[in-house]
């Protein structure tokens, strides 16, 4: 989507920044300090900021309230009030002009949905979305307890990890890990995957069909720095965690999985019935 040109009316400035002050009135949202909670005073208000986004009808290209106006509508510094307008600019809300200010987005919805027909994440954003995969690490691994359990293998066997990054829209979404048994898929590691995909590769280089996954899913605080770096985000920050497994028709284990979903992530779930 293209951005459109900031529009300098200053009285659409002064009413956003009036809808601004009522709307942290009226949410009664309040910043809170640490210790009280793990979560940093900015990006706290940067959600409520994105809340207010969503909710207030704003037109893109309009200018978003100053630093000032922000953190004296929700009782923080200006460097805070900074820092959460930073993170909206990085997550494609605002577009920042040096020297004139910060200026409303609408970034293309980025909607993960579960379960598509054949389980590729590549299937599960809308067309109009530019999804792009990288290949962030690929190595032999040996198999402790837990993972041996899942795919059926003996503790010490070796096993393939990979972990990839999805990017939507030049925004990362999601991060997904993969163990796979080096065993039942030998080479699987030695060469890029096909199509990206976990689910194409099984399919036709070992003629292996994923036909459903079990999973989980919890909230989840980052403690991994390169996980966080990748996401775009700082340590300690609250993502969705979902931890799988994905079988055959034949209900035998094929690979563990997990995805670290970004923020500003909606997810939506397809069930489908049998007639």
């Amino acid at each position: 989507m293209g951005v459109v040109g900031p529009r300098e009316v200053v009285p659409v400035e002064r009413d956003i920044e009036r809808k601004l002050a009522d709307f942290a009135g009226e949410s009664q949202i309040s910043i809170h300090a640490r210790p009280s909670t793990s979560i940093p005073r900015y990006h706290q208000l940067s959600r409520i900021l994105q809340k207010f986004l969503c909710q207030v009808d704003l037109q893109e290209g309009d200018r978003f309230p100053s630093e000032g106006a922000i953190a004296t509508c929700f009782g923080v510094s200006r460097p805070t009030a900074n820092k959460a307008v930073q993170e909206l600019v990085k997550q494609g809300w605002l577009l920042r002009e040096p020297g004139r200010g910060s200026f409303v987005r609408h970034p293309p919805c980025r909607i993960l949905t579960f379960l598509s027909h054949n389980l590729r994440l590549s299937d599960s954003q809308s067309p109009e979305a530019q999804l792009v995969v990288s290949s962030i690490r690929t190595e032999e691994q040996c198999a402790d307890k837990e993972i041996a359990d899942v795919l059926a293998i003996e503790p010490g066997d070796p096993i393939i990890y990979i972990r990839r990054l999805f990017t939507v829209n030049d925004l990362p979404a999601f991060v997904v890990d993969s163990w796979l048994s080096a065993k039942q898929f030998p080479g699987i590691g030695d060469e890029p995957l096909l199509e990206d995909s976990v689910f194409t590769t099984l399919k036709q280089k070992y003629h292996c069909d994923i036909h459903y996954s079990e999973w989980s899913v919890d909230a989840h605080e980052v403690l991994d720095a390169e996980l966080a770096a990748m996401l775009g985000i700082t340590l300690f920050s609250p993502v969705l965690f979902v931890i799988g497994i994905r079988f055959t028709k034949q209900e035998e284990p094929i690979g563990r999985f997990c995805m670290h979903i970004n923020q500003g992530i909606s997810v939506k779930n397809i069930v489908y019935h049998d007639s």
